[in-house]
């Protein structure tokens, strides 16, 4: 065998739809990458993300062949999960997603425990969230709960399949809706309103620091040596921080579009939003935090109209770009799975409006692209409303690739947008946690700076939507309100390219 000539490190993200595996070298250079899709369910057989983590990694290192060196891996996957394992940190149950609005109807309840405890858990009461999942396992499957032994987020499933170690990190444990941000610990008085024992959840280390090592079952699987070292990780919006580069440039939000979206702003002092609309969750660096709002109105609502309608995603782009900005007159509100910010309300529900004879499926379809967009523009006014504009947006994630669609959202947003080279923004990120571990960077500021500079893809200004946007507010403020069944959702759809 030839030997070695690149030593890289390995960022696993374990995604809502997909894994995504890079492969990093010690100057932040994306050697190679690769995707494998899997179910994106409300409710996830974890052996399926477990086929795709295969996938992702043999497809990886076949691309990168036999001068690349695996030196370390990195973790990174989606946020708000619940996994309940047993003592061998085997899953008793599916997991449970972020999708997932079965717990709707408990919402009310836990934000009314939460009340004396606001303050501390700096952040707004919504389906999905694991506080709001473990109380509906309270109520309503209370064996599976009692049976645990812990319960995991995604990424915490995955490393403790890896390596044994069942750990999690302060990015995802603020994430939770159970994290003291005082303390920075596990809030014991909520934890007791709400009926769930704190041994239930696992301790919590530096994300940067080392798991432990690759177990010998899983290196054989994924076609790695035993024993490398695996990181802690980061929640994947933590993680897109630091590969897209923004936790280091604090001009720029960052704009994630994938199943949800989100905007994110990198911020220096722990002030949560009083209007608990948006949220607040550990940084990727020390003494950062980051503000977030959060839609569920991106890749979900848009892979839900692109499968009504049976067409693939450049047919979708193609006819809907033929179609004149405002849609005609067309307005889509895109709250197939409720939303959060800024309404906070997973009863919202979809429809088009304002819909005449002389319309047509491109009019369908621009108003659905134009709907998404509207609705980050509301989440990302309600986040300039807590203290947190920006002069622009460095994108991150797989959903902002084509160009006008891109140019949409600069518009409708009315902010430049901006990439760096690396795409894979939360893989990346992961790798690159694995490299501040091997000391190959000082720090993850040190690593995000591999980045570098962001350069302009899409300038606001080269359409109006004021009128369109207005329109839209006008049918969305009066959006029906429904009754979200015990079930709750169980698709969660797949991503815009």
């Amino acid at each position: 065998m030839a030997a070695a000539q690149v030593r890289a490190t390995l960022g696993i993200d374990l995604g809502t739809g997909s894994t995504k595996a890079v492969l990093v070298d010690g100057g932040g250079r994306v050697v190679a990458e690769c995707g494998a899709a899997h179910a994106a369910s409300a409710e996830v057989d974890t052996r399926a993300w477990w086929r795709s983590v295969l996938r992702a990694v043999r497809g990886v290192l076949r691309q990168a062949g036999p001068a690349v060196e695996v030196a370390g891996v990195g973790l990174t996957g989606q946020m708000h999960g619940v996994v309940l394992v047993d003592r061998s940190l085997r899953p008793l149950a599916p997991a449970i997603t972020w999708a997932d609005t079965r717990s709707a109807d408990t919402v009310a309840e836990v934000a009314s425990l939460a009340e004396p405890y606001a303050p501390a858990l700096a952040n707004p009461v919504v389906a999905g969230m694991p506080a709001v999942t473990l109380r509906w396992f309270n109520v309503h499957r209370p064996r599976e709960l009692c049976g645990a032994f812990l319960v995991l987020q995604p990424k915490d499933w995955l490393g403790a399949r890896l390596t044994g170690v069942p750990v999690t990190d302060p990015t995802d444990a603020s994430a939770t809706l159970l994290w003291d941000f005082g303390t920075a610990r596990w809030h014991a008085g909520f934890l007791g309103a709400l009926g769930i024992d704190a041994a239930l959840l696992p301790s919590v280390a530096a994300s940067d620091a080392v798991r432990g090592g690759l177990v010998a079952s899983a290196a054989r699987a994924l076609g790695l040596p035993a024993g490398l070292p695996v990181t802690v990780g980061r929640g994947d919006t933590a993680a897109a921080l630091v590969g897209s580069g923004a936790a280091g440039a604090p001009e720029y939000a960052q704009l994630s579009v994938g199943t949800g979206a989100q905007i994110c702003r990198v911020v220096h002092a722990m002030r949560p939003d009083p209007t608990r609309r948006t949220h607040l969750y550990c940084g990727p660096g020390q003494a950062q935090w980051y503000a977030m709002a959060a839609t569920l109105s991106a890749g979900l609502s848009l892979e839900w109209v692109r499968r009504l309608f049976g067409v693939s995603w450049p047919r979708l782009y193609g006819e809907a770009f033929a179609c004149s900005p405002g849609a005609d007159g067309v307005v889509f509100l895109p709250y197939v799975a409720g939303e959060r910010t800024p309404y906070l309300d997973p009863g919202l529900t979809a429809a088009w409006r304002g819909l005449r004879l002389g319309h047509g499926r491109p009019q369908l379809l621009r108003a659905a692209l134009e709907g998404s967009a509207f609705a980050l523009r509301e989440a990302w006014d309600a986040l300039v409303a807590a203290g947190h504009g920006a002069s622009g947006f460095v994108l991150a994630g797989g959903g902002t690739l084509d160009p006008r669609w891109r140019q949409l959202l600069a518009d409708v947003l009315q902010r430049p947008l901006a990439v760096t080279p690396y795409g894979a923004g939360s893989a990346r990120g992961a790798a690159l946690s694995a490299g501040v571990a091997l000391r190959w960077f000082d720090d993850v500021l040190t690593a995000a700076a591999t980045a570098g500079t962001p350069h302009p893809v899409a300038e606001p200004g080269r359409h109006d939507y004021a009128v369109p946007l207005a329109r839209f507010r006008a049918f969305a403020s009066g959006t029906q309100r429904v009754t979200v069944s015990g079930r709750g959702s169980r698709s969660a759809g797949g991503s815009p390219r």
